[in-house]
């Protein structure tokens, strides 16, 4: 929660998001996913030229595809750098020391952060006011999506909502305990409806 309310911007990920705002009388109307986020950031970024990004998480299997596909997506939007981390809960402080001086040393435009959340969310936390990035982004499973490790949900699934049970059939080792959130989320909404409880409540 508070790495989430530190963030300088927050898009809402997920079909739940929008369900309770609309429930709840906010202004979200329609999703804004990390994937949404990536290919307009750096297809701005290849547009513009001479740019730069560094891909943080991921294997180093998947990092070597995200580079193959990246220079045929964005020719002219350079990788200043990449780093699988090791695969590990939380990361030590100087884990994050290493990781903040590769970053500097790189001098990206932008840091994409592929680790799943929450543990993404958590470390952009504590790099944010350790590197000299414009913009810091944890993009979850945008990485595999790049890399083709997962295919990407269809068009009608996306417009369903159903984007959480498309990656649950996927990976549904990893997945479902996650997806357990969604129903206790869904019943606090309700609650928080009937007591008459807003955006801002």
């Amino acid at each position: 929660m508070h790495a989430l309310q530190s963030a300088d911007l927050l898009v809402a990920d997920g079909a739940g998001v929008v369900v309770a705002s609309r429930m709840l009388g906010g202004r979200i109307r329609e999703r804004s996913t990390g994937p949404d986020l990536f290919m307009a950031v750096s297809q701005a970024l290849d547009d513009l030229g001479c740019r730069s990004v560094f891909y943080l998480g991921g294997t180093p299997a998947t990092l070597e595809k995200i580079r193959a596909r990246h220079a045929e997506r964005f020719p002219r939007l350079t990788i200043a750098g990449t780093y699988s981390p090791p695969f590990q809960a939380t990361f030590t402080p100087s884990d994050v020391t290493g990781m903040a001086d590769m970053i500097n040393r790189a001098a990206p435009d932008v840091l994409w952060v592929g680790l799943g959340a929450p543990k993404q969310e958590k470390l952009v936390l504590e790099l944010r006011d350790r590197v000299r990035v414009p913009l810091c982004g944890p993009v979850g499973a945008m990485f595999d999506y790049f890399a083709g490790n997962v295919p990407m949900p269809p068009v009608w699934v996306e417009r369903a909502g159903l984007h959480w049970l498309y990656r649950l059939t996927k990976d549904p080792r990893r997945l479902w305990r996650r997806n357990l959130d969604s129903p206790l989320f869904l019943i606090r909404v309700l609650w928080d409806r009937l007591r008459g409880r807003g955006p801002g409540g």
